[in-house]
């Protein structure tokens, strides 16, 4: 194969597929064709997927529809049993295969009632059998329809649908660019359209656009680029073969300036169709292509051709610039001089192949693209002897957890598509807008999309995105992690973490797990970060002294001083235990140890009985000079500060020790610390009481008194819940936040700053 880039037709609307798009189709029109398996994907990956592909109509059944014939296929009014209703469909994911074309000519589809279509979704040729994947706007009567544009037998295969709550926008066909209104471009050039505002594309809160690019009787053979900006990548989108008009559906990332590039390597006339957008709400991550597989040169692990009936394994996780852990991954592959004819067919397992991604030309270099499960491995089988290469191109994330956190005097909430949005005090830039300054109502934090883990300090705020860790606002101890201490009104990247998979942030520190290792960096003069020093760190230091032999599970960070719980039951599962470590601060008891003394190193609290199926992010609480952990889903345990009543038990003393609170018989399953007060939300609802210091409300029961003993805050159902100083906030089952307490720098996010001893809605949340 030629040094030219090979990335294939993109005819999967990746966001949708767990399995290959493509069908190996029989060459007599009379044989039955295999379906398409899929699977259905987790909640804001994009379409909703059918558990198994429902042929909607073939007309192989009865006579070939002459050339101009259009054909009407019902949607909302279909019943499939065992699947969703389609009742609410607005868009269809559907395979489109021509059959026995009788000449050479297009395929379109298009809603139902649609009096002009000036677009197509593939190109026919006598003799061939042609498929590409098409998303496809439902009609008014709830109907879409194909045509041919030459005599053809048509098969259309429903995959997936969307509805109004899809992070998908479904537009009706439109053309956005056409050269052979003028000069044909010239191999070597480049064009751009622009997109953004136009052709049913909004002009901001977009992620990329979903367009249908071709290549319009090539001079020669060669290959079309579409990309944003001016930056080519090393990949292409459309291989063409000289004079015959090729097409391929693809999704380009929106470009700064709202337009998109396109390359040619031959001259050509080209066609762009905008067929739908990707919101920025969207899991979806663009990367720079990375090769991960060459059997050619021995990449990925194959050295030569695969031979006939093999199999080539495919290793996804962390390859190619992917997270460990994904939704789905959209990959190219290319056949490379295939002994003979035959198809290539992808499989999460080694079992057979029931359907094909690639159908093999012997001699030829044919390539696809596809979205693959979220499988660390997948399986690549061929009839025929044949070269493989793999590039990686993007991923779904795995949906983020919702999360909302809070610090000094500002909160962030996690939506599950991995935006942050932030209210309350932004003087030193801890609410990642670009710019200082006190928000009443939440706004987006700017360059942390992708994020999948929340913290939040006293000042400053952290995230976990794609393995790396963002931080953003107050950095006067290197509590940004970024080497400097420079305050940051945008994220920063945190050296030399990449892998993290737990984050917590308080006071002036920060502390993430990664792999087998726990690191601290930020404010260290009472050996908060646990590498046996007592000064500042502005990068990531190791935690020194926790045992080895047990998994780092959570961590979580107070004023000056950390806690960790070592997870004994994943390496020993019959034994529902853990052990529990804090180091820092012990002025007032808080770490737990039966001392008052600070340790630059983990101390060990004890052994506590957990639940087998406990969340550690909800386990454990460090806020302020105290600390709680839920044991065993029937006590709350606090340890620290208490002159203020924050360990719940009644008293106004501090404990070395953990004390359990007076929750009665009620059973928890969170809890959450913060500077002189903590919360705890119950099973059987999500009821919440909170206890401690209450002269601004924070204890939200509609008074200023400060509780010594747990206190139901009334009308409230919570799922997360985070204690800040002086105030509290909530995240419902739907989304929404509630908090109370302290208002005066807009913590509340209700667009005011006056305080609030009873819960308010936060404003603005995206």
């Amino acid at each position: 194969m030629s040094s030219r880039p090979v990335r294939s037709l993109v005819l999967l609307l990746s966001f949708v597929l767990w399995s290959s798009f493509a069908q190996m189709l029989p060459a007599r029109a009379s044989a039955a064709m295999p379906r398409v398996s899929t699977a259905a994907v987790q909640p804001w990956s994009g379409f909703t997927l059918l558990p198994t592909a429902q042929r909607i109509l073939d007309t192989r059944t009865g006579s070939r529809p002459v050339a101009g014939a259009t054909t009407a296929v019902d949607i909302r009014g279909r019943a499939i049993p065992g699947n969703p209703s389609l009742s609410s469909a607005t868009a269809v994911i559907v395979n489109l295969t021509a059959v026995d074309a009788a000449g050479s000519g297009s395929v379109s589809a298009f809603p139902d009632g649609q009096s002009s279509v000036t677009t197509s979704n593939l190109n026919v040729y006598p003799g061939r059998t042609v498929a590409n994947q098409a998303v496809v706007p439902v009609g008014s009567d709830g109907k879409i329809a194909v045509r041919a544009s030459t005599g053809a037998h048509l098969i259309v295969d429903l995959i997936g649908y969307a509805d109004a709550t899809t992070a998908y926008h479904a537009v009706t066909p439109v053309r956005a660019l056409d050269t052979r209104s003028g000069r044909q471009p010239s191999a070597g050039s480049v064009s751009t359209v622009a997109l953004s505002g136009r052709h049913g594309i909004p002009a901001a809160g977009v992620a990329a656009a979903v367009v249908n690019v071709t290549a319009v009787n090539p001079a020669r053979a060669g290959y079309l680029q579409v990309y944003p900006g001016s930056q080519r990548p090393t990949t292409s989108t459309v291989n063409y073969s000289a004079g015959r008009t090729t097409a391929g559906m693809t999704i380009v990332p929106m470009g700064t300036d709202g337009r998109i590039s396109l390359y040619t390597s031959a001259a050509s006339h080209q066609l762009v169709d905008v067929v739908g957008w990707i919101p920025a709400r969207s899991t979806y991550r663009p990367l720079s292509s990375a090769r991960i597989v060459d059997t050619r040169s021995g990449l990925g692990g194959q050295h030569g051709a695969v031979a006939a009936g093999g199999t080539l394994t495919i290793s996804l996780g962390g390859a190619g610039g992917l997270p460990t852990q994904f939704n789905a991954v959209e990959v190219n592959v290319t056949a490379v001089g295939a002994q003979r004819n035959g198809w290539v067919g992808i499989t999460p397992d080694r079992g057979a192949a029931t359907t094909s991604t690639l159908n093999l030309i012997a001699g030829s270099t044919v390539s696809n693209s596809t979205t693959l499960s979220s499988a660390d491995r997948v399986y690549v089988h061929t009839t025929a002897a044949t070269d493989f290469v793999v590039d990686v191109v993007g991923y779904w994330a795995t949906p983020s957890d919702p999360d909302v956190v809070s610090g000094g005097a500002h909160a962030c909430a996690l939506s599950p598509a991995g935006s942050v949005s932030c209210w309350g005090a932004g003087e030193s830039g801890q609410l990642g807008t670009g710019s200082l300054g006190d928000q009443t109502r939440a706004v987006d934090v700017r360059a942390a999309g992708g994020a999948s883990a929340l913290a939040a300090g006293r000042a400053h705020t952290c995230a976990i995105a794609n393995g790396s860790v963002l931080c953003w606002g107050a950095n006067n101890h290197g509590q940004l992690g970024n080497g400097g201490h420079t305050n940051s009104s945008l994220p920063v990247k945190v050296s030399g973490i990449t892998q993290a998979r737990e984050l917590a942030a308080g006071g002036d520190e920060t502390c993430a797990i990664q792999s087998t290792t726990m690191y601290c960096w930020g404010a260290g003069t009472r050996g908060q970060l646990g590498n046996a020093a007592r000064t500042d760190s502005s990068t990531p230091v190791a935690v020194r002294g926790l045992p080895a032999d047990q998994l780092l599970a959570a961590v979580r960070v107070g004023s000056n001083f950390a806690c960790a719980i070592m997870d004994q039951a994943q390496y020993f599962p019959d034994r529902a235990s853990v052990n529990l470590y804090c180091w820092g601060a012990g002025n007032t008891g808080q770490l737990g140890n039966g001392t008052s003394l600070d340790a630059s190193t983990p101390q060990f609290l004890g052994t506590r009985d957990v639940s087998l199926n406990a969340d550690w992010s909800t386990q454990l609480s460090s806020g302020g000079a105290s600390s709680c952990f839920v044991e065993d889903s029937d006590a709350v345990l606090c340890w620290g500060a208490g002159s203020l009543g924050q360990l719940g038990d009644g008293a106004t003393s501090a404990s070395t020790t953990p004390v359990a609170a007076s929750i009665g018989d009620q059973d928890p399953y969170a809890v959450t610390v913060g500077a002189q007060h903590a919360c705890a939300i119950f099973f059987g609802g999500g009821s919440v009481r909170c206890w401690g210091e209450g002269t601004r409300g924070q204890i939200g029961d509609g008074g200023s008194t400060t509780r010594l003993l747990p206190t139901e805050v009334p009308g409230q159902l919570a799922r997360r819940i985070a204690a800040g100083t002086s105030f509290t906030c909530a995240l419902h089952a739907d989304g929404t936040v509630d908090c109370w307490g302290a208002g005066d720098r807009g913590q509340l996010g209700n667009g005011g700053t006056a305080d609030s001893p009873s819960p308010v809605a936060v404003q603005g949340l995206s």
